[in-house]
């Protein structure tokens, strides 16, 4: 542990709020592994702004440095987080860049709760991807279809990265969205699951007339690729 870092560890112990506010984000900037467990501790901090900024440091230090010790000290402060949206935001986030399939479960709970909050949903969405926790799959495929274009933006993605195959007509389909970036990813998660029983259907869609954009058709190539 670097003397810096020690020094700011005492200040992260200041009654003041920006105190301890302004030490978490001197820590972060020091990006050390020492600082995981102390700044664990500070997961119940009276500040929602100091634990919103404890959540982000602690997310970038476990993706740093391959370490998902931050998770219980995360998963915690979502429990905890009540009605505090923007909490819930920074925890998830944080939580998908360690990536620990561990919390899959719990994320994939964490969806019956963010229905109405599309930008938190999102978030879930896209950490039960990077988690890879295959089990949530079928209970993601849904928003596909969701009014928001970042919402299916999120799990057109997500759903590739879990690699389920029981999803793929609902990718085909979703090939067809109004949204161009969400029928792009969809048809790029089909070639991430690599179920060669679909290149006849992307061959198709090749041969369609009108032809499909520019954007769409190397998105299909660039499957087709992944799968062969």
């Amino acid at each position: 542990m670097s003397k810096d870092l020690q020094r700011l560890l005492k200040k992260a112990q200041s009654k003041v709020d920006t105190d301890r506010y302004d030490a978490v984000i001197e820590i972060a900037d020091l990006a050390e592994r020492a600082a995981i467990q102390p700044l664990m501790a500070m997961a119940s901090d009276p500040s929602d702004d100091v634990k919103l900024v404890v959540a982000s440091t602690l997310g970038f230090l476990g993706e740093r440095f391959k370490d998902n010790t931050p998770v219980p000290a995360l998963v915690q402060m979502l429990k905890n987080a009540g009605s505090n949206n923007d909490l819930k935001f920074r925890i998830i986030e944080s939580l998908g860049m360690i990536g620990d399939p561990q919390v899959g479960m719990l994320l994939a709970e964490e969806i019956d709760t963010q229905e109405g909050t599309p930008e938190i949903l999102k978030e879930v969405i896209g950490a039960i991807g990077k988690v890879k926790y295959k089990p949530a799959a079928e209970k993601i495929v849904k928003y596909l279809e969701h009014d928001e274009e970042s919402v299916r933006l999120a799990t057109a993605s997500a759903l590739g990265d879990i690699g389920d195959p029981s999803v793929l007509d609902d990718l085909f389909k979703a090939a067809n969205d109004v949204s161009s970036e969400v029928a792009g990813n969809a048809i790029i998660s089909i070639g991430k699951i690599g179920d060669s029983s679909c290149l006849d259907r992307l061959f198709a869609m090749l041969d369609l007339d009108p032809k499909l954009p520019a954007t769409l058709e190397a998105a299909v190539r660039d499957a087709i690729e992944m799968i062969k």
